[in-house]
């Protein structure tokens, strides 16, 4: 099964800060930019997938982060940005993908859910 975490962050996602994020995660790993349109993907050395990376989509309506992930979102105000990720089955690979969405979080504030609790009642922010 697949493991997936959702990012909400208060700064936009761009392209500094998340090349920045993969690279927090290990110098080991490499990037496949798919295309245009398509995830980036975290790859180890021989191009196996173990981590997806989606766009970030602009939340702009006040209460979606808390229909999207409960009320620990409530606090964090539009405009914000959502970033999902999916480790795939493999040895690591959630650690991976927690760990950039931390890193995320770290540079441009909000929160991460990972599936393995409901969410609570702390929002992160960017120091």
């Amino acid at each position: 099964m697949t493991y997936d975490v959702v990012v909400l962050t208060q700064e936009m996602p761009d392209t500094v800060a998340v090349l920045d994020g993969l690279g927090a995660v290990g110098d080991d790993l490499r990037l496949d930019l798919a295309g245009r349109d398509g995830p980036i993907r975290l790859c180890d050395v021989s191009g196996g997938t173990l981590v997806s990376i989606e766009a970030p989509v602009g939340i702009q309506a006040r209460g979606e982060a808390e229909r999207l992930l409960g009320e620990r979102a409530a606090g964090l105000e539009p405009p914000l940005w959502r970033v999902r990720m999916r480790a795939a089955e493999r040895e690591g690979a959630d650690d991976l993908a927690r760990r950039f969405a931390r890193d995320l979080v770290r540079r441009l504030g909000g929160m991460v859910w990972d599936g393995e609790e409901e969410p609570g009642p702390a929002i992160h922010t960017a120091s």
